[in-house]
Parts: C-alpha cells; structure tokens; sequence
C-alpha cells in the first residue's frame, strides 16, 4: 500500500519518492491511494501531496470529487485546517 511506501520514506530523498511513484503511478488505484495518504500525518501527508502534484504536472486530472478531497488535504496541510 502507498501509504505504508510513504511511511518507511525518510523526509528527504525526493529520489525515493520518485522511485514510488513510477512504480505506482500506472495502478488503477494510485491517485485514490495518493488522496488518502495527504490525510494522514507527518511523511505520509507530504509523500502523498508530492505524488499527487507529480501526477498532475505530467499531464494527470483530477475529478470534481478527488478535488475536493485533495483541497481538503492541502488545506489540513497547509493551514492546519479541517474540512469547511
């Protein structure tokens, strides 16, 4: 699971989390799995926003519902705020 991925991740090696996302991206369930791991807390919310900014700079969308989950997401990470 790439949350369980994004945990063992050490913070800093963007090498790694490349390393991940190309062995993931083509998944069926990536983006949704992604999503969910900005949810979580401390490498794991950073991992999975990095996975998702990398998705959509090569070329990926997001659907009206994954938007939102992510908005949610980044806002959490950003400002420390819960969904509106």
């Amino acid at each position: 699971m790439l949350c369980e991925e994004l945990e063992r991740w050490d913070g800093q090696r963007v090498a790694a989390l490349q390393d991940i996302f190309n062995r993931r991206k083509s998944s069926p369930e990536f983006l949704t799995d992604a999503i969910e791991a900005c949810h979580q807390q401390n490498n794991v919310q950073i991992g999975g926003a990095w996975m998702v900014k990398e998705y959509i700079s090569e070329g990926g969308f997001l659907e009206e519902i994954e938007e939102e989950r992510w908005f949610a997401a980044i806002r959490k990470l950003i400002f420390g705020l819960e969904d509106y």
